[in-house]
């Protein structure tokens, strides 16, 4: 991280630059709290960040460090004082993105340490009590943890061998917790609206063991400033040492916290992911919506939240009913829409990729019930100009693609014969050459376009035999054009011939790849004007003649 990060000063908004990357730990250490990483070294908000990453490999790979230490805490089984032993388990992430109401970017920042502490006994060393980071202090939202005790038949806690808990990291906010679903950590009243706040953690992902590293062997340890630079109301929290509670007095911080409290836990929810270029706006059955209305984002959906990473958006929603979900375009290209269902054990996914373009606007409406069973589930509504009306009414299951869709012409993959400036032409002189454009094929694709002879009855399987001197590959544009493309240069052979575009490249022709054209002649070859002309003017002369041989005799 110190690779890329600028060491900044300042009172308030510690912008003045200090020291520019890359740092050394040494850079860093011992500097107090008016100073701040800037990792990014242009600002705190997403995209100034995903600006930093690029051509980046891997830049930023989470770490794990581990503090030993031991506190006196109270016992609340017995009221009196008790010797731990405290294992810390902290935790850095470059990027928090939690966004838990209607006002997106304002918990942004960079840089997050988080934090798992687990209590043993000193005497026994016996595992007695769990610790979990959540947040930081923030009235009416976060008390900045919660605790649970160890047991190995908890309800709460899962016990991984026998000897480690398993953890659940929330999405982009990074709190811990101890069960996959939907966590309630406050809320707040906005006239007679609730708007609670809540995180997300999901099961089924892949859990990864680290090396762990010693926090007191780390050089950086006493740096006292700041992790990130700060968004509108949070800012990155200190590092490990600096979070005094938390470190010197680990015992007395999580007996302090509060015990989880099973209404604050919800098992099941639902995920919507979309990725661009579209907006979207999620309604549920009482009209509540979260998403893009005018240009404008809203979030009536208690305990929704939104996550954006650059051209994908991810909505969280707090139970598993029926949702309708609308995609409208916002540029020409494909976009990829994910709906799921968890719960602790299973999830339920609906996938839908399709082509979209300015205004155009989908609706998906789902009985989740359905699709699982294999039904055709899914209520697709299609607007294909953008003017309001819904143009198609069809449906599908799981997985909806291109092909589940009744396209109008103008929307299909297609492929035409034209000349050099792209001009559509049909029949061509053996002098000439022979040019085709496309579109409505997959973006940024490679393609083989072939000169074939002319068939009227394609089947699938058919192969594909080049009459040109062989087959050009081109890369379709971001939109799945192909744009005007030499496929055959003169002389040209006389006859009848289709133009197929072979989009998987195995030199066959598979349904849905475009052909110029299905059921008469793509475009023909034909000689010369002259060649034909002549005998035809021949031929009318001598008819001319002898009709008037025949009108002289009529006279005489």
């Amino acid at each position: 991280m110190l690779d890329n990060a600028c060491l900044n000063w300042g009172y308030i908004d510690k912008d003045t630059l200090i020291k520019a990357p890359p740092l050394d730990p040494e850079d860093i250490n011992g500097f107090d709290e008016f100073y701040v990483l800037d990792i990014a070294c242009n600002g705190w908000r997403r995209s100034d960040f995903d600006e930093c990453l690029i051509g980046l490999d891997d830049p930023y790979p989470n770490k794990i460090f581990a503090h030993v230490t031991t506190d006196t805490a109270e016992d609340p089984d017995t009221g009196g004082n008790k010797e731990y032993i405290a294992i810390q388990y902290w935790f850095f992430y470059i990027y928090n993105d939690w966004t838990p109401d209607p006002w997106p970017h304002k918990y942004w920042h960079e840089g997050d340490w988080e934090t798992v502490t687990i209590l043993l006994d000193q005497n026994n060393l016996e595992p007695e009590w769990i610790g979990f980071s959540q947040h930081i202090y923030l009235p009416f939202i976060s008390e900045g943890g919660k605790k649970c005790k160890w047991e190995r038949d908890s309800e709460w806690l899962e016990i991984v061998d026998g000897t480690h808990p398993r953890v659940y990291v929330a999405l982009s906010s990074h709190a811990n917790y101890p069960k996959a679903g939907y966590w309630r950590i406050g809320g707040i009243e906005v006239k007679d609206l609730r708007l609670d706040h809540f995180d997300l953690t999901k099961a089924g992902l892949d859990h990864i063991w680290r090396p762990v590293e010693l926090l007191n062997d780390q050089p950086w340890l006493t740096y006292e400033g700041g992790w990130g630079v700060g968004g509108i109301i949070t800012e990155s929290p200190g590092g490990p040492s600096f979070q005094i509670e938390k470190w010197n007095t680990p015992a007395q911080w999580v007996m302090e916290l509060s015990n989880i409290n099973e209404s604050d836990f919800k098992p099941d929810g639902t995920f919507v992911t979309v990725c661009c270029p579209a907006d979207t706006l999620i309604t549920n059955v009482r009209g509540e919506r979260l998403g893009t209305v005018n240009g404008e984002f809203v979030n009536e959906i208690s305990g929704a939240l939104i996550n954006s990473d650059g051209d994908r958006d991810i909505y969280l929603l707090p139970y598993t009913e029926k949702f309708s979900v609308k995609v409208t375009g916002t540029g020409d290209g494909q976009f990829s829409l994910t709906i799921e269902e968890f719960t602790e054990d299973s999830s339920d996914v609906i996938t839908a990729t399709l082509p979209i373009s300015q205004d155009m606007t989908y609706l998906f409406e789902y009985d989740m019930d359905k699709v699982q069973a294999g039904k055709d589930g899914v209520d697709i509504s299609i607007d294909f100009d953008g003017d309001g009306t819904f143009d198609y009414f069809g449906k599908g299951g799981a997985e909806i693609g291109e092909d589940d869709i009744d396209w109008p012409p103008e929307y299909n993959a297609y492929i035409v014969s034209s000349d050099a400036s792209g001009a559509e032409k049909d029949t061509f002189d053996l002098s000439e050459s022979v040019h085709c454009y496309g579109g409505n094929l997959p973006a940024s694709t490679p393609v083989d376009i072939y000169v074939v002879n002319n068939k009227d009855d394609w089947e699938e399987g058919d192969a594909l035999t080049d009459v040109s001197g062989g087959y050009e590959t081109v890369t379709t544009g971001d939109d799945g054009s192909i744009s005007t493309t030499l496929i055959w240069s003169s002389p040209l052979t006389q006859g009848s011939y289709d133009i197929v575009v072979d989009t998987n490249r195995n030199g066959e022709w598979n349904e849905g790849e475009p052909i110029d054209s299905w059921t008469t002649t793509g475009f023909e070859a034909i000689p010369e004007f002259t060649t034909i002309v002549i005998p035809v003017v021949a031929i009318i002369g001598l008819m001319f003649l002898l009709s008037r041989r025949k009108r002289k005799k009529e006279v005489v």
